[in-house]
């Protein structure tokens, strides 16, 4: 006979055996060692591992990082970085590195600062001022590794952070990532030289290839520098390098002063600084882009600039909207001749015309610089959009203002 007492409680037993154990999400608080010449890198790295599925990593202090941090094992994870990732400036412990930070086959993987306190820091102001030549052959040193590199990675979001002097780029997004998301981000560098040869690909803020469904949202890049003579203000680096291989990219609420290029298709810019042979047909396409609200004070500010082994590049589906020339060159359409003088091509180009479909320029503003007479837009000191070798461009304008001296 059951006693009627108990019934509530054996149906309490009941439901609890029948319902699926949630476990809490994992929280790894990493405390650092306090010491520039200690690595708090493996502290960091060790808590991925045991937090890195499904849980969060907090990062309060500030930290010492002497080698690479490695977050391909967050699935699902956040981590929190409130303070500071400083970046040894040991360069021979970096030369020929991949990445400082690497999210290889990451999924799911956020990265932010709640507080918006959380920087990481390249530490390369050394690096930036240090003897520069042009040898017969690359000098390794020359090769240093991203900042943050994406690659395999889907479902990453990056948000609220601030990042300053990386010593090649600060993101490379590349190999197949799908789904990343960039918001609210600064990105500076300080007291970088000017050399053109150099610093042209030295410092971008993003360099994309062959990724889909990536968007920046509020991204203010700022390399300028009048602290020094000679130093680059307004030609380092890139703010977004648009390469091959791209699909579904949005570039919204951007600035960009200082930089070398602004948001421009760059066949082969990924790798500008190397020397290779020619593309092959499959690697030449990019589509789906819009680039909106863009604050533009940049030496190229938009357009298309492709490298000697990208013959025959096509842009399908691309739209400037609403841009502001505040200073430098307006829209560029070329090739680019300015390899390093170490670059000994045994091979040539078969083409040299690029295909356009479906390309839009939208409410144009700011200094927009003056007519050309092989342009049907405005150009200013450095080229012109045109449809040039015979491609073919089917370009479209709406809103873009007749020609004024001056600002618009």
């Amino acid at each position: 006979m059951h006693n009627p007492s108990l019934l509530p409680f054996l149906a309490l037993i009941s439901t609890a055996l029948s319902t699926p154990f949630l476990s809490p999400r994992a929280t790894c608080t990493v405390q650092s060692q306090n010491y520039e010449v200690y690595d708090d890198a493996p502290l960091i790295n060790d808590a991925l591992r045991t937090c890195g599925s499904g849980g969060t990593i907090r990062l309060p202090d500030n930290y010492s990082i002497r080698s690479a941090l490695d977050l391909s094992p967050c699935q699902n994870c956040d981590i929190q970085l409130e303070g500071i990732l400083l970046m040894s400036d040991d360069w021979n412990a970096w030369i020929n590195k991949t990445a400082y930070i690497s999210t290889v086959g990451a999924k799911g993987l956020t990265l932010r600062s709640l507080t918006g306190n959380g920087l990481i820091d390249g530490h390369s102001q050394g690096w930036f001022q240090r003897a520069r030549y042009i040898p017969q052959y690359p000098d390794p040193r020359e090769h240093m590794p991203s900042l943050v590199l994406l690659s395999s990675a889907q479902d990453i979001r990056i948000s609220n952070l601030r990042l300053i002097d990386a010593p090649r780029e600060f993101f490379r997004v590349d190999g197949g990532n799908q789904r990343v998301e960039f918001s609210d981000l600064t990105i500076s560098v300080r007291d970088q030289w000017y050399q053109k040869v150099d610093t042209m690909w030295e410092s971008s803020a993003f360099q994309l290839r062959n990724s889909s469904a990536v968007h920046l949202t509020r991204i203010a890049v700022d390399f300028r520098s009048n602290s020094r003579p000679f130093q680059a203000d307004g030609g380092t680096g890139a703010c977004v390098m648009l390469d091959w291989g791209l699909d579904d990219v949005s570039v919204t609420d951007i600035s960009c002063h200082g930089t070398y290029y602004g948001v421009m298709l760059q066949f082969g810019g990924v790798d500008m600084d190397r020397c290779l042979g020619p593309a092959p047909e499959e690697a030449q396409i990019s589509q789906n882009i819009v680039i909106k609200n863009y604050t533009a004070n940049s030496t190229h500010n938009a357009g298309f600039l492709f490298h000697l082994q990208y013959g025959r590049p096509q842009v399908d589906n691309l739209t400037y909207d609403t841009v502001d020339f505040v200073g430098g060159a307006y829209l560029e359409n070329s090739v680019n001749y300015e390899w390093p003088n170490y670059c000994r091509y045994t091979w040539q180009p078969q083409h040299w015309s690029g295909n356009y479909s479906n390309v839009w320029f939208r409410t144009l503003s700011g200094d927009l610089g003056v007519p050309n007479d092989k342009s049907p837009v405005f150009c200013k000191t450095y080229g012109c959009l045109n449809c040039w070798m015979g491609g073919a461009c089917d370009f479209h304008f709406e809103g873009v203002p007749v020609y004024m001296p001056g600002r618009l």
